[in-house]
């Protein structure tokens, strides 16, 4: 937890806007989903 709460300040100072974090959950969670179907098409 207190790794966590170490790194927050910095968390903000990047993302100081709202939008910008949800962009940058939504860019991540699409680069995950893009492996995981680039896996399942390799095993097919």
């Amino acid at each position: 937890m207190q790794q966590k709460n170490l790194h927050m300040p910095l968390v903000k100072e990047v993302f100081w806007d709202e939008e910008a974090l949800q962009t940058a959950k939504e860019n991540e969670n699409n680069a995950r989903y893009q492996f995981l179907f680039g896996l399942l098409n390799t095993v097919q």
